[in-house]
């Protein structure tokens, strides 16, 4: 019938979102393993331009110094969008969710008892 096609077409989209959030936490999982590593290099790189001695050396200057503002602004951007997204799909697979249950509360409505 087309309720039973209806329901199953939310649970299709539930079973979509599920799939798709878990997905995006693989990918958030493996982007924060990536952003860890690259903020360790940028440490090692630092300590490598100041020396031992913690001072700027002849290798700081201006363009490096710049070069690396421009890294670290292009990772929290990464970042911003990775959480962007995350939300994102989190709100959508909520909203279905709430779909789902507010169909299925009707149509448990719908079934209640007939006889009396």
């Amino acid at each position: 019938t087309a309720l039973e096609e209806n329901l199953t077409g939310l649970t299709r989209a539930v079973e979509r979102l599920t799939a798709k959030l878990e997905a995006d936490t693989r990918e958030h999982s493996t982007t924060a393993r990536a952003l860890a590593q690259l903020a360790d290099g940028q440490e090692r790189l630092i300590l490598a331009l100041q020396g031992e001695d913690g001072e700027g050396g002849a290798h700081v200057d201006a363009e490096s110094r710049m070069r690396l503002r421009s890294i670290d602004v292009q990772l929290l951007r990464i970042l911003e969008e990775i959480s962007a997204g995350r939300q994102e799909t989190m709100a959508e697979l909520r909203t279905n969710l709430s779909s789902l249950t507010g169909y299925l509360a009707r149509r448990r409505g719908s079934d209640g008892p007939s006889e009396s």
